[in-house]
């Protein structure tokens, strides 16, 4: 959840992230080469405004994590 009240999802079988308000509404995505992100969280301290992102690929065995810096950090 990010500090405006806003949820944060991975999609496993698109490679996307969503930002979905508490209403449903979908506000922002983000989108990775990946097909398989798995979870989504964010920074503590200075790196609040970074989403992290991990993805799995069967047909691989590493995964990869990537980052994405946002306008509105996460609530912890």
């Amino acid at each position: 959840m990010d500090a405006e009240g806003n949820f944060w999802v991975t999609c496993y079988s698109h490679g996307d992230a969503y930002k979905v308000s508490p209403a449903g509404r979908l506000l922002e995505r983000i989108l990775t080469e990946q097909q398989a992100l798995t979870n989504c969280v964010f920074g503590r301290g200075k790196d609040k405004n970074t989403l992290y992102l991990t993805s799995s690929d069967m047909a691989r065995i590493p995964g990869y994590v990537y980052r994405a810096k946002l306008r509105v950090g996460g609530l912890r």
